[in-house]
């Protein structure tokens, strides 16, 4: 098998592995929404422990790629900064199973992104109201209205709490 081809047979192989990645980095990110929804912060940390590990295995795969993409561009006489779409348009002229792999990877980014998005404005209205909890508990626990002698303090005319006047 000649070099480039084997080039190619190895970033298939790195983009499908790759794909399968961060399509279980996708369905933990998921199954975050899901812990998040019903409030289970026990589930939630095991679900982000097991997307660090993804994380992590997604860039040993990355410093494997890169390399390789860039022996593949200097076969080809192409420049450094060449996207990885316009490799495969290169490489391989109809869709084959480097196309493949790279359309697998493309769509299970998109869904990482789409529910890590969702995550992030869950937390967001999540943060704001924890924020709004406080701010109504600090609130009510600023100035009393009533003194100890049982008189307001800052109403009109010192009224007493049992004070009912007309």
């Amino acid at each position: 098998m000649a070099p480039a081809a084997d080039g190619v047979q190895q970033l298939t192989q790195l983009l499908t592995r790759t794909a399968d990645v961060y399509e279980a980095l996708a369905e933990a990110a998921q199954t975050t929404t899901r812990r998040l929804e019903e409030q289970d912060p026990v589930g939630l940390l095991s679900t982000t422990a097991e997307a660090d590990a993804l994380l992590a295995q997604a860039r040993e795969l990355e410093e494997q790629r890169q390399p390789l993409v860039d022996s593949l561009l200097a076969a080809r006489n192409l420049p450094p900064d060449t996207s990885l779409s316009d490799l495969l348009a290169a490489v391989e002229h109809k869709p084959g199973p480097l196309h493949r792999a790279y359309g697998r990877l493309r769509e299970a980014v998109l869904q990482l992104q789409d529910a890590c998005a969702l995550n992030r404005r869950l937390l967001e209205n999540g943060l704001a109201y924890v924020q709004f909890s406080l701010r109504l508990l600090s609130d009510a626990v600023g100035t009393p209205i009533y003194g100890d002698s049982g008189r307001s303090h800052g109403l009109p005319g010192g009224r007493g709490f049992v004070d009912v006047r007309g």
